[in-house]
């Protein structure tokens, strides 16, 4: 089940022919009126009969215009319509003054009422002999777009925005094109509204909101309409063609296998969690990252358009709880991953990297079993000097001017989502998401960024302990440290000794010496792969998911693919795995 929205409603041929009786009867006069908006919105479709094809006519009015303003300019505007189609087509076709009034039950509208008095649910506007119905917000689906890149086997998430309608409620169909149709808008992916009789050939292929296309589909465009309605009402339908044809996917992927331990969500009680470092499009798209860094990948592979199917499919299948990502793009996460995850039930938020970085990490969780608390975050170098509870480490790093400087630079930055469960009343989750600096000579820098980390978690912590709340930790991230690094000592044993080896560095004016110690009682919680980064010059446990052991134990870690699926293409990414890292999935459990 990938989510109650997909399986929202089954669609039977009774349901579309009644669609499509309804569709006859809705209003011509479409108007959009929000009280607290200025101006408003009059969509006419005027069909004047004679082998005449029908015009919609907009306009934005101000509400306080009176309506015989707005009824002269609709006037104007059809008139104008009119007579330019006939001076096209019949130079010496004769057009009279088209008369045109609005009536509510019967008797005509005063002409100096406002126009958000006068529009108004079931009145009638006249256009000469022809009679339209008025219908005021009624429900309309404003934007429908599917992506750039569709393979057989990867789900499709279209793009959808609808206002004054439920998703829930709406009522979906695809439909695979026929190889011969040749209509501009297949290739160009244009949407259009009205029913129209499907070609012959024409083969529905599904009736939920996202589809998954299947090898009949590769070569075809797809179509998808989308009836909106509410609870009460149904609107004006949309339709809109992909842009490209269905492509063959590249077959299995590591993560189909990793699945297979997920075919549903956790029960009660549970929850999953998972952290992926999905690697961003501004370091992947580059002639270093083509030639060099991963140059062992095709570079159709590393395209952003082909790693968001691999992405959004894996991501989907873990059918995770939480999920923290980390080098997320803001194009990605505003166009693909946060209207995607929303149909399936999520809530999310991006926390991009101080200065002008466009990558950060993103926080997901379900709606269905957690509710938001709240939202903090934090520039890490900010906090350092800013707050008074890391005096201590301020002064010893301004002893140190290389070390002041490296750390003013960095640009890391935590994100903290505070869940509260709907499960059980009172408990929070503190969902700790963030990346740290990957520089190798870096390991004491990355040591002061964990106590930053765990100070600003144990800060927050503490004020919903206030507020009478049972709070759990789960601190997830790119730490860019292995086991046995100096952060990971830290975050899991409580300590770091002043002598630790790693609060040294190869640049002198960087060594320092820090005692260091936390309250928080962190495990990894999927212990220690061999590892989590995969590329052809490196290998490594990078990622973590640390979880609060006085308040929760592990009850499942999903498996890591095998090892020979991860070289089957050299390294990562491929054209089966879309990041150069390997997402962690596990399943919490919350002690009694």
């Amino acid at each position: 089940m990938l989510s109650r929205i997909i399986y929202s409603r089954l669609l039977s041929g009774l349901a579309f022919k009644n669609l499509k009786t309804m569709s006859t009867a809705l209003p011509s006069v479409y108007v959009r009126c929000i009280p607290d908006e200025e101006r408003m919105q009059i969509s006419v479709n005027y069909d004047r009969g004679g082998g005449h094809k029908a015009k919609t006519f907009n306009m934005e009015r101000p509400q306080q215009e009176t309506l015989s303003k707005a009824l002269i300019r609709l006037q104007q505007n059809i008139q104008k319509g009119i007579f330019k189609r006939n001076k096209k087509k019949a130079p010496k076709e004769v057009v009279g003054e088209i008369g045109i009034q609005l009536l509510i039950n019967g008797d005509s509208v005063e002409d100096d009422l406002p126009n958000n008095k006068a529009w108004v649910d079931g009145a009638e506007l006249h256009i000469g002999d022809h009679i339209l119905t008025v219908g005021v917000n009624l429900p309309t689906v404003s934007a429908l777009s599917m992506p750039s890149n569709i393979m057989a086997g990867f789900p499709i998430f279209p793009r959808i925005d609808v206002e004054f309608a439920d998703l829930n409620k709406c009522v979906f169909k695809w439909v695979r094109v026929a190889r011969d149709q040749t209509d501009e808008s297949h290739e160009h992916g244009e949407t259009s509204s009205g029913i129209s009789s499907p070609n012959e050939a024409d083969v529905q292929v599904s009736c939920y909101l996202v589809y998954t296309p299947s090898t009949d589909d590769i070569g075809h465009h797809l179509s998808l309409t989308c009836f909106p309605q509410n609870a009460s009402r149904t609107g004006r339908e949309l339709s809109c063609v992909s842009k490209v044809a269905v492509d063959a996917g590249p077959g299995v992927c590591p993560f189909d296998n990793r699945h297979l331990y997920t075919p549903s969500e956790v029960g009660a009680g549970c929850f999953r969690v998972m952290t992926y470092n999905i690697l961003a499009d501004l370091y992947a798209d580059s002639d270093f990252s083509r030639e060099h860094l991963f140059s062992y990948c095709p570079h159709y592979a590393l395209a952003i358009d082909y790693r968001k199917q691999l992405i959004l499919k894996e991501i989907s299948g873990y059918k995770a709880d939480i999920i923290c990502l980390q080098e997320v793009d803001r194009k990605v996460f505003q166009g693909c991953l946060l209207p995607a995850l929303d149909l399936l039930d999520y809530g999310g938020w991006l926390k991009l990297k101080g200065g002008e970085v466009n990558e950060g990490s993103a926080t997901f969780y379900r709606r269905s079993k957690f509710k938001l608390f709240d939202q903090k975050d934090v520039i890490q170098s900010t906090f350092l000097k800013e707050d008074s509870i890391n005096k201590d480490i301020w002064d010893v790093v301004c002893l140190k001017p290389a070390l002041k400087e490296a750390i003013e630079q960095r640009t890391t930055a935590l994100q903290v989502t505070v869940l509260e469960s709907l499960e059980h009343e009172g408990r929070c989750l503190c969902v700790a998401n963030t990346h740290f600096y990957f520089h190798p000579d870096a390991d004491n820098i990355r040591i002061i960024q964990a106590i930053l980390s765990l100070r600003f978690i144990h800060k927050i912590c503490n004020e919903l302990a206030e507020k009478g709340k049972s709070v759990a930790v789960v601190f997830c991230g790119d730490f860019n440290a292995s086991p046995k690094s100096g952060a990971v000592e830290l975050i899991t044993n409580g300590s770091i000794a002043a002598d630790h080896c790693h609060w040294k560095s190869a640049i002198e004016d960087r060594n320092v010496q820090l005692a260091l110690s936390h309250d928080l009682k962190l495990v990894s919680s999927c212990g220690y792969p061999d590892y989590t980064n995969f590329t052809n010059g490196f290998f490594g446990t990078l990622d973590y998911i640390f979880s609060d052991s006085a308040r929760l134990c592990v009850d499942r870690v999903i498996p890591m693919p095998e090892h020979a699926e991860v070289t089957m293409h050299v390294a990562l990414p491929s054209i089966v795995h879309p990041s150069d890292h390997i997402a962690l999935v596990c399943d919490l459990k919350w002690k009694d």
